[in-house]
């Protein structure tokens, strides 16, 4: 899978723009910092054209560890 391209979402972010949003959403969303366990969720976000902010609340929800320290 090639990420070095643009995909045409709303946002036509490259996997670098996008993975550089996400981590900061996430700093803010639950001060957590983004780790190589987290890059399966934003590999899947990006390939379906959801925006940085879609994918960490994906990742909150998903993750009961990530939702308490958001609380």
């Amino acid at each position: 899978m090639n990420r070095l391209n643009a995909i045409d979402t709303f946002a036509e972010q490259s996997w670098d723009e996008f993975v550089i949003e996400v981590e900061d959403a996430l700093m803010i969303e639950s001060g957590e910092e983004l780790g190589p366990d987290h890059m399966h969720d934003i590999a899947a976000a990006y390939d379906a054209g959801l925006s940085p902010w879609s994918c960490v609340i994906a990742m909150l929800d998903s993750n009961p560890q990530l939702r308490q320290r958001a609380a």
